[in-house]
């Protein structure tokens, strides 16, 4: 696993952390899901029918920051915009 639908899982587990972001569009992968993640946890993208779409209904703009390193490690990051 890894690629794109880590970014997009991997974002996905953050979005659905903040109350006032709404998942609009997620589908996770079939069968077993994403093997580097729990069972449903995930967020698979790949065409306009596999993507993930959300609403920041916070009355600000957020930036989303994705960083990684050498050794595969993905962290993603959400700010308030300024």
């Amino acid at each position: 696993g890894g690629g794109t639908c880590q970014e997009s899982s991997t974002l996905y587990n953050v979005l659905i952390q903040l109350p006032k972001i709404d998942i609009t569009q997620r589908r996770p992968h079939g069968g077993g899901g994403a093997s580097y993640l729990p069972i449903h946890c995930d967020a698979a993208v790949g065409n306009p029918a596999l993507n993930l779409k959300f609403v920041n209904r916070y009355d600000f703009p957020i930036r989303i920051e994705g960083r990684s390193n050498d050794d595969g490690a993905l962290l993603m990051l959400i700010y308030r915009a300024h």
